[in-house]
């Protein structure tokens, strides 16, 4: 299984790896229950997980029965 740092480098480069790299360990995992910040913020932006969650969540073969998504305070996801 990639890293964080090789996972967030694909990210970069490719969106869609990214959802399928999260849809594959969402399928290996097969959790019951995702929990996500509601964005991520980096200098200069701030990029919201809901859409890349929902992409995931959509590719992956095990669907959870719930996805919980904390709103990060002081912060509005684009």
């Amino acid at each position: 299984m990639p890293r964080y740092a090789e996972t967030y480098a694909a990210w970069q480069n490719d969106p869609v790896g990214f959802w399928q790299e999260l849809a594959t360990r969402i399928d290996d995992a097969a959790p019951k229950v995702v929990i996500s910040a509601s964005c991520g913020i980096e200098p200069g932006r701030v990029i919201a997980y809901k859409p890349l969650l929902d992409e995931a969540i959509d590719l992956a073969d095990n669907k959870p029965d719930h996805c919980v998504c904390e709103r990060r305070s002081n912060t509005r996801p684009r």
